[in-house]
């Protein structure tokens, strides 16, 4: 029987995937191109035909090519736990591979998902070693896409299979009839029609077999999840913001030529939806290639014979300085928005995010306070981002919980006035928390001047300061304590007799007393005291938690801010407006990031790789981007 499929070698083999060389025996002098495919299908849809299939086509034209095997999920260790990190540098893993043994930089080129893969490893290593990205039918823009579902359900899915869950290729295939059941009843009409005809091709049979639905395999559901997290709802992919291990990134990072497959008939990533990386990659030359086929058939089909494959071949000849630019490439224009549809009460009900659920009537004695909110989100959610890092929720409530070790390690207690001079880093708001959380109060302190004045005015005995900002505190009677932004001694200078190192002390040593309990605040207990020096007479303002609470809520509808959302915090964390709208930030479940310097271009630069939604500044409510 004539073989069906091309000769390869397995060059390396890890649990995360296997990397082919195809044709080992007598591999093309020209450009290296790393083939990536889809969670969904196995990655024999490059290889269906030894005539014309993909990696037989671009081996006839003189490209060495590579494709990346994740296995089935099903027959893998551990494949329904992999996440969408796993799979991102996994590409990034063989990307060093494939450049050691050719010596070249690669060329990356994912069909549907494996196209975002590409994006998103090539962005993750800062474009090192990565030749161009050939993205067919992949989205970057979701909004664009038209999903038949909203960002209510769409939070619901996530939830449901983050943890382990196994979203079968029957649950799979049944979903993409459904997405598009035009093509899917045509199809059935077309091999009904064909029972009668003459006997087809291995390689046809083969292909069709594979197109009907051989070809699927189980998607992991913490893959999927993240999936749903960062783009069907985040959109993250087009506004900058997704993360990739703990790293935040944004398209606009990308320098490397890009070409976008566009199917004119793709009913699952329609033309809109690809062309948003002209928009996202705003630093790198984008172009196109459009063909009249649908999903499937551009890569494998008639129209991936005459078109996709060879155009591919003639793109990597071109930006390996060895041939013409091929005809059918143009650059890639702005998306056309798609006109927006009426909508009925109940589909604008479904498509409408959930607004976080009010605390009802407060009562005095009622428990609320921000070391209660920061309790209530311990997902695995993106929650703080800084310096280009992102920490969970889970990750912020056990760095809280690990504080108030600290805090009770070192004497502090409950209603004890305890100052916070620190610049806006994690550390602040985790100082801030874990006060709360012990039931104390935190007064905002100016880090300027009037720190001496502010502290004498409030009675502050023991005052939280970071490593950066020992300096600014100078000369003093109360009590310092250090906090740095991690779980590390990062203390910059030797302390003095009554300067402690919070992070030098042993958490695991500390014994919690009898008489804590977690967030013990009610409402009408003070959680902020707030130094003003606006006029010549200083005041100080008392924040109770009910109304931290109520300012917190009420920004919500007023800003629009919702778990989508990442809010962008340029201003100091003892401003009011500030404070307010980093409680809203936290009520709703959005993200926030936090500015690592207060220079504009530091701003402009630090919210476009956030993907920030909202701006918070000093002295004004947030603002929408």
């Amino acid at each position: 029987m004539d073989p069906v499929s091309s000769p390869f070698a397995v060059i390396e083999g890890r649990p995360m995937y296997r990397l082919r060389r195809y044709f080992p025996e007598h591999p093309a002098d020209g450009p290296a191109a790393l083939l990536v495919p889809p969670l969904m299908m196995t990655a024999e849809v490059f290889d269906l035909d030894v005539e014309d299939g993909a990696v037989a086509m671009l081996h006839r034209a003189g490209i060495d090519p590579w494709v990346l095997d994740f296995g089935s999920p099903a027959t893998e260790e551990n494949g329904w736990e992999r996440t969408l990190d796993d799979h991102v540098l996994a590409v990034s893993a063989v990307i060093d591979t494939v450049g050691k043994s050719t010596g070249r930089e690669v060329n990356l080129v994912g069909y549907c998902q494996g196209g975002m893969f590409g994006y998103l490893a090539a962005t993750h290593r800062s474009g090192e070693g990565v030749a161009s990205i050939v993205a067919i039918g992949s989205m970057v823009d979701w909004t664009a896409a038209g999903l038949p579902f909203g960002p209510r359900v769409a939070n619901h899915l996530a939830e449901t299979v983050r943890e382990g869950a196994q979203i079968t290729d029957t649950i799979l295939k049944t979903w993409w009839d459904l997405v598009d059941p035009v093509n899917t009843v045509r199809n059935r009409v077309r091999t009904l029609r064909n029972r009668s005809a003459p006997a087809l091709s291995p390689a046809e049979v083969r292909r069709r077999q594979f197109m009907a639905g051989e070809g699927r395999i189980g998607y992991p559901g913490p893959a999927a999840s993240d999936l749903l997290r960062q783009f069907a709802i985040g959109n993250r992919l087009l506004n900058g913001g997704f993360v990739v291990g703990d790293r935040v990134h944004s398209m606009g990072e990308l320098t490397c030529p890009i070409l976008g497959i566009v199917g004119r008939r793709d009913q699952l990533a329609p033309g809109a939806s690809v062309r948003g990386i002209r928009s996202a990659a705003r630093s790198a030359p984008v172009y196109e290639v459009s063909v009249d086929t649908g999903h499937y058939k551009m890569v494998a089909g008639s129209t991936a014979v005459r078109t996709t494959w060879p155009v591919i071949a003639g793109w990597l000849h071109w930006h390996g300085s060895d041939g013409p630019r091929p005809e059918q490439i143009v650059d890639m224009p702005e998306a056309t928005a798609r006109s927006p549809r009426p909508q009925t009460r109940t589909k604008r009900m479904l498509f409408a995010p959930p607004r976080p659920a009010r605390p009802g009537k407060i009562l005095p004695d009622t428990r609320i306070s921000p070391g209660l909110a920061w309790s209530a989100r311990t997902s695995s959610r993106d929650c703080l981002l800084y310096a280009g890092r992102m920490r969970t929720e889970a990750g912020v409530n056990a760095r809280i919980d690990a504080v108030v070790r600290t805090l009770i390690a070192v004497g502090v207690e409950p209603a004890e006035r305890v100052g916070v001079v620190m610049g806006m880093r994690p550390g602040a708001l985790i100082a801030v928390a874990a006060l709360s959380r012990l039931g104390a109060v935190a007064v905002l302190l100016p880090g300027d001047e009037n720190l001496s004045a502010a502290v004498n005015l409030t009675g502050t005995g023991t005052v939280v300061a970071g490593p950066a900002d020992i300096d600014r505190v100078g000369e003093h009677d109360y009590r310092l304590l250090t906090l740095g932004d991690d779980e590390v001694r990062n203390t910059p200078k030797l302390l003095a007799d009554n300067e402690v190192d919070l992070d030098a002390v042993d958490t695991s040593a500390v014994r919690l007393p009898d008489w804590y309990r977690p967030n013990p605040g009610t409402a009408d207990e003070v959680a902020f005291l707030a130094v003003t020096f606006a006029t010549s007479t200083p005041t100080v303002e008392r924040i109770t938690n009910r109304q931290w609470a109520v300012r917190a809520y009420a920004a919500v509808p007023t800003t629009g801010i919702d778990y989508r959302d990442t809010l962008y915090c340029a201003g100091a964390l003892s401003d009011p407006h500030v404070l307010t709208e980093i409680g809203a930030a936290l009520v709703s479940g959005a993200r926030i990031a936090l500015a690592s310097e207060a220079s504009p271009e530091q701003i402009e630069s630090e919210a476009r790789r956030y993907g920030a939604s909202l701006i918070a500044r000093a002295g004004n409510s947030a603002v929408r981007q």
